[in-house]
């Protein structure tokens, strides 16, 4: 054996060595769980930093794992999706100093760089400046993100978009297979027993179906007969999970997401044809539909946003009538970004359970009150960007190669508006992360949308 083996050999033994002692290490102060977990931490560190989009999907395919976290100290709890997407962050700040470059930035992303920005002013006059810290801190990670995808080819775009269908499917069987029977309680305005998949709370998961479902939906028709197989799956188990979350603005969003996908013409045909077989399976089974207890737990539920009663006794009233005061006596900063749940109480905003709202249940409200005037004109400007967006894959839905992909981020995209006027869906950080990733990815099939008319 020659010298040169001969340390190649000590070298390879020394590493050994050393990662084991560092494995014994980590499992003594942390558990023996976290020695199993350092080695694939490690090649997932190594994936991402090499191909930082890897990092990307794999923080998709974790959103099922959102039931786990990791303790930060007062930065509180982390979970798998987020370590991900500050972990990919962190390798699109290295490759663009490595190569000193940085993409172009959408117009929409660069609305939310202003709005970190303006969450960043917070500081000054936040009473909890923990939560603004954690907060700016994982928007701007998920906006280094969203530029980079912007950046990507439409491959890495299309199994994004995969990983994000996949993602809905997988929570959307937890959500399906942890459920119990759901009873309606005063008419429909409180069910038990809604579904939550893998997230706190119902309405989570109807917001992250309404952004999986079109996606979903469009993959079904393209590609290899297996991922068609594999993407119907899991547009199906994504619409039994947002009828069991019972979340009546995602019901109602997901809903509309379809009306915008009926402009891409295959989906017509998909869509009448599926109406045909439902007209006469209904007719054939009237009377077992009549007596499905599911079916009668959603219409309940959805009837209730027309009945006078309901509409005027939910407490978001309250809290729309008293946000415009608050923005009067905040106007210039706001009261801080996640700082909403702290002075809500001094304006007598309680929930039902006497606990303080966590956010206006609106995301113009909300931002007009946690970050003021500058962050009603940075919203202002990122919707008037990514409808400008919407509205350009409306006009190529055409293309052979991006068009469909591009209508399906756009049916997401509008479904959310929905979402967004009678809750806040940004205050959960995957979601905040889905819709800045959506944006990037819009951004980059409308680059190449218009590249041949450049060329041209």
């Amino acid at each position: 054996m020659t010298v040169g083996a001969r340390v190649l050999l000590l070298g390879a033994i020394a590493a050994c060595c050393f990662a084991a002692a560092a494995q014994v290490l980590v499992m003594a102060q942390l558990g023996a769980s976290a020695g199993f977990v350092l080695p694939i931490a490690v090649v997932v560190g190594v994936a991402v930093v090499r191909r930082p989009v890897i990092g990307v999907q794999l923080a998709v395919l974790a959103v099922p794992l959102e039931y786990f976290s990791i303790k930060l100290g007062a930065f509180g709890g982390l979970s798998v999706s987020e370590l991900l997407l500050l972990l990919t962050a962190a390798a699109v700040l290295l490759e663009w100093a490595v190569s000193g470059h940085v993409p172009a930035v959408p117009p929409a992303l660069r609305a939310l760089l202003l709005i970190c920005v303006v969450i960043a002013f917070g500081f000054t006059i936040a009473r909890d400046t923990v939560i603004v810290t954690k907060v700016l801190l994982m928007w701007s990670a998920f906006t280094i993100v969203g530029v980079q995808l912007a950046a990507s080819p439409v491959e890495d775009v299309r199994r994004t978009m995969i990983c994000m269908a996949l993602a809905g499917g997988l929570v959307s069987l937890i959500a399906i297979a942890t459920g119990g029977t759901q009873t309606l309680v005063g008419g429909g305005e409180i069910v038990t027993n809604r579904a939550q998949g893998s997230f706190a709370q119902p309405n989570v998961l109807g917001f992250f179906l309404v952004m999986t479902i079109p996606i979903a939906i469009v993959l079904a028709t393209q590609g290899p007969l297996w991922l068609r197989g594999v993407m119907t799956a899991a547009a199906a188990a994504s619409v039994m999970g947002v009828m069991l979350s019972l979340s009546r603005t995602s019901l109602l969003g997901t809903a509309l997401g379809f009306v915008v996908l009926l402009l891409w013409p295959p989906f017509r045909k998909l869509a009448f044809a599926a109406l045909a077989v439902l007209v006469v399976f209904s007719l054939v089974n009237a009377k077992a539909l009549s007596q499905s207890h599911q079916i009668e737990v959603v219409t309940s539920r959805l009837g209730t946003l027309g009945q006078a009663s309901t509409v005027s006794d939910d407490p978001r009233l309250e809290i729309y009538r008293t946000v415009p005061g608050v923005f009067a006596e905040h106007p210039w900063l706001g009261v801080g970004e996640g700082n909403f749940s702290l002075i809500s109480r001094e304006y007598g905003l309680r929930d039902l359970d006497g606990m303080p709202f966590d956010h206006a249940h609106n995301v113009v409200l909300t931002f007009a009150a946690e970050l003021g005037a500058p962050g009603l004109l940075a919203l202002g400007w990122l919707f008037f960007a990514v409808g400008r967006l919407v509205v350009g894959a409306a006009r190529t839905r055409g293309d052979p190669v991006v068009g469909a992909l591009g209508l399906a981020l756009s049916a997401a995209m509008v479904g959310n508006v929905l979402t967004s006027l009678g809750d806040y869906p940004p205050r959960t950080n995957v979601i905040a992360a889905m819709f800045i990733a959506q944006v990037g990815l819009l951004a980059a099939l409308q680059r190449r949308a218009q590249a041949p008319m450049r060329s041209a």
